[in-house]
């Protein structure tokens, strides 16, 4: 299995635990791992496809709050005892697998993919009544990306008090 945590902005929480559809016990999945662009690779290089040691690498993103299996890479050249995933890398759009018994040589494998579309999101703070203090966030930032944990803190000024949130 593959853990994925995500920064809260003052600690690490566990978010999810992925598996591969295919994956088994003894394929090592999880052995490599990469993440770029709100995308995670999972490579399970001892997994068993066709046959012999011949691997696979697994693409997951998070759709609204659930993690998902969107792709599963196998070896385009389907021999033995490549260990295609025995290395994975992504950035920009791409996934290089790397498959370092391929043909005795070890080969590395391109592929594209679209990294989702990131949302922002502003946070505006408003107050009412006729009490007064201040309302902080944290992290204390312009715009937030989905998920993005924030911490508000109110603290009413002298005579006044806070009396909840809307």
């Amino acid at each position: 299995a593959a853990y994925v945590y995500r920064f809260s902005g003052l600690e690490w929480v566990y978010s999810a635990k992925l598996y591969g559809s295919g994956s088994m016990t003894a394929g090592w999945f999880g052995a490599t791992v990469a993440v770029s662009d709100g995308t995670v690779v999972v490579g399970a290089y001892k997994e068993k496809p066709f046959w012999g040691n011949g691997g696979s690498a697994y693409l997951f993103r998070e759709i609204d709050t659930t993690w998902a299996q969107v792709a599963r890479l196998a070896d385009p050249n389907a021999y033995g005892n490549n260990y295609f995933g025995r290395s994975v890398t992504a950035s920009g759009g791409r996934v290089l697998v790397g498959a370092y018994n391929a043909l005795r040589t070890g080969t590395a494998t391109s592929f594209s993919f679209t990294p989702p579309a990131t949302s922002s999101y502003t946070l505006t703070l408003a107050t009412i009544g006729t009490g007064s203090g201040s309302v902080t966030k944290l992290p204390n930032q312009a715009t937030y990306v989905s998920g993005t944990v924030v911490t508000l803190t109110a603290t009413p000024a002298i005579n006044s008090t806070f009396t909840g949130w809307s």
